[in-house]
């Protein structure tokens, strides 16, 4: 493992090892084949993944508050105890992922809320269904300035929606 304050640009390299823990912090694994690799009590804060492959990766105690994950293939991934920007989650199933709008969208359920509230991350922002729901005038405009209040006031809606039918087929399958 490598554990040095600079960051570590793993692109375009296969990693040698499956199993990573300890701190990691800021190293950029873009455009990495991650499939089936186990993050497990990993720091890994500030860490890129855009473009990795993730497939069938399972992250497990893992801090993952300022990461970013464009591009990256989130199919059959696990999260299970995790830190996110929103907070500690114990676990974060039945994900959708939609692509080619601006930013990747994760919309996750939260196993662990008494109602199974979803996750939606966009881009590096990760919030609630609910607090997307509420976000006002100005919460808009932090997602990237005027652009991203325009984009909003056109996804956002579509988005809550897709998001509510996901949390509703998940809690039939349950």
């Amino acid at each position: 493992m490598m554990s040095d304050e600079s960051p570590v640009d793993f692109s375009l390299e296969e990693l040698p090892e499956s199993r990573w823990t300890g701190d990691l912090r800021g190293h950029r694994y873009n455009d990495t084949q991650l499939a089936a690799a186990k993050f497990i009590g990993a720091d890994l804060r500030g860490c890129s993944f855009d473009g990795a492959q993730l497939a069938g990766s399972v992250f497990l105690d893992c801090d993952l508050r300022q990461t970013t994950w464009l591009g990256a293939n989130w199919c059959d991934i696990v999260f299970q105890r995790c830190r996110f920007t929103h907070g500690w989650i114990s676990s974060l199933t039945d994900m959708l992922t939609i692509g080619g709008l601006n930013w990747p969208i994760l919309i996750g359920r939260v196993d662990d809320s008494e109602d199974g509230d979803h996750l939606m991350a966009i881009g590096c922002q990760v919030r609630t269904l609910r607090e997307w729901q509420a976000l006002d005038r100005r919460a808009q405009l932090l997602i990237d300035g005027r652009d991203g209040a325009r984009w909003w006031q056109l996804f956002g809606g579509p988005l809550i929606a897709v998001a509510k039918a996901h949390l509703h087929g998940a809690r039939n399958r349950s």
